[in-house]
């Protein structure tokens, strides 16, 4: 992450959001025809997250969400996310580098709360080029079971995201003639590299 050159980190302890601008999509990983992949697009999303979660924005230590002291004796798994591009993001044209970063505060549940990271094109910071919905659920750093979150989390954080409901994907109806396509998920796709943070 040192790498990447990250600038600016603020946080908005007000409405729960931190912001930060990265190098963009210039060096990411790219398809036969030159658009960033949504493999790329992911990974970016929670490295960022990460960095936001992780990096002390002031002098005396704090983390955004107070995230040091909500994963002290719990971890949190990423259950289920909803991402959304706009027709920018595929737009050769348009330069995509450098990039704001913006993370939110989702909504808080009992066991579960969800954030939502975008990206913008620094000349139009009212319209993501990329959003990413991602419901965290709280679980026993043992047995891996579902935990509820800590009282105060839920007292200070409650009714404060920016979605005021809770993230439900519903349910997609099949289509009549659909195709299977079997799928062999290795470790590798499961792990964050460990390399953007050195």
């Amino acid at each position: 992450m040192r790498n990447w050159g990250l600038k600016n980190l603020k946080v908005d302890l007000e409405k729960h959001t931190a912001t930060v601008r990265f190098p963009g999509l210039g060096g990411s990983k790219h398809d036969k025809f030159g658009l960033v992949t949504m493999e790329t697009l992911q990974q970016m999303a929670v490295v960022i997250r990460l960095y936001i979660l992780h990096q002390p924005y002031n002098e005396a230590g704090d983390e955004f969400l107070d995230w040091d002291k909500a994963t002290a004796d719990r971890m949190f798994f990423i259950c289920s996310a909803q991402m959304t591009m706009s027709e920018a993001l595929w737009d050769t044209y348009i330069i995509k580098w450098p990039l704001d970063a913006r993370v939110s505060l989702g909504n808080v549940g009992k066991s579960s709360f969800s954030f939502v990271t975008e990206f913008f094109l620094t000349d139009v910071p009212d319209k993501p080029v990329f959003r990413e919905t991602a419901q965290a659920v709280a679980v026993n750093l043992f047995t891996r079971k579902s935990l509820p979150l800590p009282d105060w989390f839920q007292e200070k954080y409650s009714g404060k995201g920016v979605l005021g409901r809770s993230f439900i994907i519903r349910p997609i109806d099949k289509p009549g003639n659909t195709y299977v396509q079997n799928v062999k998920v290795s470790r590798r796709d499961s792990l964050i590299p460990l390399s953007v943070f050195t």
